[in-house]
């Protein structure tokens, strides 16, 4: 059916220009075929929006590649008006859907030519935190989305990832939380790949920018921004999980650390990462995670820990056998407790103690300290019978 669409587009641009004796031949193709469009994506239903984006949009762009600006200059003009609400995409739902597939598909030149040629930035931001969650989605994905895996990401986008981040975490949708998990890690890859092109461009010593790059700053300033961004980011994830925070705060936090460690692993050989979690866990952070295990939800438990199980052992070595035997303690009594979230916890911490090669030792000299405790109740026991 799509493609039965394309070659019906197709047709008709071909008879209307062939038809015409100037340019206005296009207004009469937009009211045929954009018009519709634009009214399903800001009135339509859930299942006309879905087609329409999925099947009729991406054939039309193709078709048509310049209808996409004045698709956006009608919709910017209706979001003034309509921006939508919790119930309703309005608008600016409906321009940011248009965006997010052009740009999926290849029909935006660059993320910066998009930025400056055809959507605000304040419009972006409206989009990042608008009450309606599939209008978030879709700025985000526009953000985040690329038909090339290697093209840079502008510091407009960076600056409006972490204004994303600082009002989206604690969203109470499953499905939203997984989307917004998803495509964090779309952009960290577009990161990494992008960051071997510049190391390659760096290494070089080439004044040539990555073909259809806008930026003619060097790859060694990039780079560094790059670096900044990803620690700014981890800053922003590691203050959100503070004791009593929400579990779906917790939940996207640690899942988009636990991406971050997965797509910067520490390097090996001669290859390079412009960024590595490790180097910004400190015995704070490390704390924060282990405080982790104790929520009563397990898939908290289960997200710090496997994202300790992604960092380098050398990140958090025990120097001081006493916090060593206090974490031992603690798994002891809480595996003893009645409560069953508390020996899943006492489990959480014997496999860390397991994965640090510190159980042994520990289970040592917690049995030096039974026996001395046993050894001084004897010899009381001893002068009290005389």
């Amino acid at each position: 059916a799509s493609d039965l669409l394309e070659t019906m587009f197709r047709n008709h641009k071909s008879h209307l220009k062939s038809q015409a004796v100037d340019t206005t031949w296009i207004d009469e193709w937009h009211e045929t075929w954009v018009s519709p469009l634009l009214f399903i994506l800001c009135e339509g239903n859930l299942d006309q929006k879905s087609y329409v984006i999925d099947y009729y949009l991406p054939k039309l762009l193709n078709c048509s590649p310049e209808s996409l600006s004045y698709m956006v200059k009608i919709l910017q003009t209706s979001a003034d008006a309509n921006t939508g609400s919790f119930n309703s995409r309005g608008a600016l739902g409906a321009l940011m859907a248009c965006l997010r597939t052009a740009r999926a598909h290849g029909h935006l030149q660059s993320a910066t030519d998009a930025w400056r040629n055809l959507v605000s930035s304040a419009r972006i931001k409206q989009g990042l935190i608008h009450q309606h969650c599939q209008v978030r989605i879709d700025t985000l994905g526009l953000l985040c989305e690329s038909n090339r895996s290697t093209e840079m990401v502008s510091t407009e986008e960076m600056e409006w990832i972490e204004f994303f981040i600082t009002y989206n975490l604690n969203s109470q949708s499953p499905g939203v939380r997984q989307q917004i998990c998803s495509l964090l890690k779309k952009l960290f890859c577009r990161i990494q790949e992008s960051s071997q092109v510049l190391y390659k461009l760096e290494q070089s010593r080439s004044k040539h920018e990555p073909e259809n790059e806008l930026t003619t700053q060097p790859p060694s300033v990039s780079l560094q921004q790059y670096k900044n961004f990803m620690s700014s980011i981890c800053n922003r994830l590691f203050e959100a999980l503070f004791p009593g925070s929400s579990y779906p705060t917790r939940f996207s936090a640690l899942t988009i650390l636990g991406s971050i460690a997965e797509v910067f692993p520490v390097p090996e050989g001669q290859v390079q990462t412009v960024y590595q979690l490790s180097h910004d866990i400190d015995i704070s952070r490390f704390h924060t995670l282990m405080e982790c295990f104790t929520s009563t939800f397990e898939e908290v438990k289960i997200l710090a820990f496997d994202l300790l199980m992604k960092l380098p052992k050398t990140v958090i070595q025990f120097q001081d056998s006493e916090k060593l035997q206090g974490l031992f303690q603690a798994a002891l009594e809480l595996s003893s407790s009645t409560k069953p979230y508390d020996c899943v916890t006492a489990s959480y911490l014997l496999n860390f103690l397991i994965w640090q090669d510190a159980l042994p030792s520990s289970l040592s000299a917690y049995l030096k300290t039974q026996q001395a405790t046993c050894g001084a109740e004897d010899k009381s026991a001893i002068m009290v019978e005389r």
